[in-house]
């Protein structure tokens, strides 16, 4: 098969519509930041209400959900792939980055919880914001950008909060970082597909 020489133009052109094919895809798999934001908050906010009824010590049980989260979106991302839109190189890119956050985020929290210990959230709350913020700014989506900016600067504050309020920072940044962002991409695909 022989190479096609592309004018700038073209090549201008065909990197927009593999963006605008992985913002479609990812719209549409929205409903997964939905999911972990929902996800996250309840787990974070149970963890809080366990500390302040004096249950410290079984406080982090709640994340030991987080396998059945993993399980649900391998099983989300396989049942609706087909229908999700066409594979390229942005996409590609996007879940290898989330992979590869979320690998490094539940080695951390699993296995490193007491080496962080009162800095295990903020680092948490610092790499979503990372992979949220990159989310973002390659689909060229600003509430993306702008909710991993905020997930950072949470992350950030978290490092100077009591580690009995840190929970709560955790569920708050699940809801302003994820589940809101998540529905305003679920609402913005409706309204692209509604034209």
């Amino acid at each position: 098969m022989a190479n096609k020489e592309f004018s700038p133009q073209e090549s201008f052109l065909l990197i927009n519509n593999m963006i605008a094919e992985a913002r479609d895809r990812f719209v549409e798999n929205g409903h997964i930041y939905v999911f972990w934001g929902a996800f996250i908050f309840l787990m974070s906010f149970s963890q809080y209400i366990l500390i302040r009824l004096d249950y410290g010590y079984i406080s982090y049980f709640p994340y030991f959900l987080v396998p059945l989260g993993v399980l649900y979106s391998f099983y989300y991302y396989r049942k609706y792939r087909p229908t999700a839109g066409r594979s390229n190189q942005i996409s590609r890119l996007l879940t290898n980055i989330w992979i590869v956050i979320s690998v490094n985020m539940t080695t951390l929290g699993f296995f490193f919880f007491g080496l962080l210990e009162e800095n295990l959230i903020p680092v948490l709350l610092l790499l979503s914001g990372v992979g949220i913020s990159i989310s973002g700014v390659i689909l060229k989506e600003r509430m993306l950008t702008f909710a991993g900016i905020l997930s950072n600067v949470l992350g950030l504050a978290t490092f100077w909060m009591d580690l009995t309020i840190q929970p709560l920072m955790m569920a708050t940044a699940a809801i302003v970082s994820l589940l809101i962002p998540g529905l305003w991409l679920r609402k913005t695909h409706k309204v692209r597909n509604e034209i």
